[in-house]
């Protein structure tokens, strides 16, 4: 009898934890919902250019090219707090010349996905310098070489999917349900 009770007790308090803990990710009672960041390149005049073809270097420029994922990226801070941002403003002040910063980085990019923006913008862009940043969690998974044709090296490469194999995908799939 008294086991029957702990076991009813047990799953009584499991329940209600539950009942808790999904009102509150449905209604967000507490108001602590992360923010949703978004996984694409930020939109500049720059870029708009250089992808369609319209930017010519010019010899007294300084041209940086910043390549990563969501750590160089700054999903979730404001805008001119970014590291693209605080980098042109501290190159600018301290050069006095014309400094032009291409910020390719994106949240959740691989070394694949950060290897094709690279190919993608080298050639375009021409920068003197590439800011090229990566982090543990960039090269824990092992993605293949997606090889593409001459022809779709037309538009800007698009994300890789991860892939996650054995126990990695299996407890990926445990903590998303």
């Amino acid at each position: 009898m008294k086991s029957l009770k702990y076991i009813l007790y047990t799953c009584l308090f499991f329940l209600v934890g539950e009942l808790i803990v999904r009102i509150e990710m449905k209604y967000d009672l507490l108001s602590n919902r992360p923010k949703t960041i978004e996984v694409k390149i930020e939109e500049t005049e720059l870029r708009n250019k250089v992808e369609q073809g319209k930017f010519a270097p010019k010899s007294n420029q300084t041209r940086i090219l910043v390549i990563g994922d969501s750590y160089i990226y700054g999903g979730g801070i404001s805008n001119e707090k970014k590291f693209s941002k605080r980098l042109f403003s501290l190159l600018y002040d301290t050069l006095q010349e014309d400094v032009l910063i291409l910020d390719v980085s994106r949240p959740s990019n691989t070394t694949l996905d950060n290897y094709n923006s690279f190919k993608y913008y080298y050639d375009r862009f021409k920068p003197q310098f590439v800011f090229w940043a990566y982090n543990f969690n960039d090269i824990l998974y092992s993605l293949k070489e997606v090889h593409t044709s001459e022809s779709t090296e037309k538009t800007p490469p698009k994300r890789i999917s991860k892939q996650r194999d054995g126990l990695k995908k299996y407890v990926l799939q445990l903590y998303s349900f």
